[in-house]
């Protein structure tokens, strides 16, 4: 079995860290908070790549919405309750009537 290794910096530098050791230490994470909770392998794979996914889907997406809006290719908005709304910027009418 090929286990897979990165590094983490920490206080101390950087040490190597086996994938295999953070996601014990993560499902330990998640049984502590959930001690009543069960589940097979697979639900439990399902279930972390599901998470690692919408983390990285989201990063990708806030990206691409900090890109458009400095583009000014579409209008940001902060609600009163603290939500970024994101949609398309209003067509400018150019002095011929046309849109720009």
């Amino acid at each position: 079995m090929h286990v897979a290794n990165f590094m983490v910096e920490g206080s101390e530098g950087c040490s190597v860290v086996s994938s295999v050791d953070r996601v014990a230490a993560e499902i330990l994470r998640y049984l502590r908070d959930h001690p009543k909770a069960a589940d097979t392998s697979d639900g439990i794979a399902t279930w972390r790549l599901s998470r690692q996914r919408l983390t990285e889907a989201l990063r990708l997406v806030e990206a691409a919405l900090s890109e458009l809006v400095l583009r000014g290719q579409i209008h940001r908005q902060v609600t009163a309750d603290g939500r970024t709304l994101y949609s398309a910027r209003k067509a400018v009418q150019d002095p011929e009537g046309g849109q720009q």
